[in-house]
């Protein structure tokens, strides 16, 4: 499942010359892709895993815009505590 998704980002690469799904049409390659930098701060992601995603330069989040950044932090704080009172 992992390598058919990673696949899937490959040639939305190799097609739009950037690894940043965006709209309703890609909206399943969107999550995918946020949950793999989610999956990477915890330590989830394999070693190999990574290195193919570098390797087709996915963005890690360093251009990640803030309101991204923080909504992802507070999903993964309810993910962790099950709610939003924070």
């Amino acid at each position: 499942k992992w390598h058919a998704n990673y696949n899937k980002l490959a040639r939305f690469q190799k097609e739009h010359g950037h690894c940043k799904p965006r709209g309703p049409t890609h909206a399943k390659l969107y999550d995918w892709s946020n949950i793999q930098r989610k999956k990477r701060r915890k330590g989830k992601l394999s070693e190999d895993q990574i290195e193919l995603l570098d390797n087709i330069d996915f963005p890690w989040g360093a251009n990640t815009p803030k309101w991204t950044v923080l909504y992802l932090e507070l999903k993964d704080y309810q993910d962790d505590k099950g709610h939003l009172r924070v």
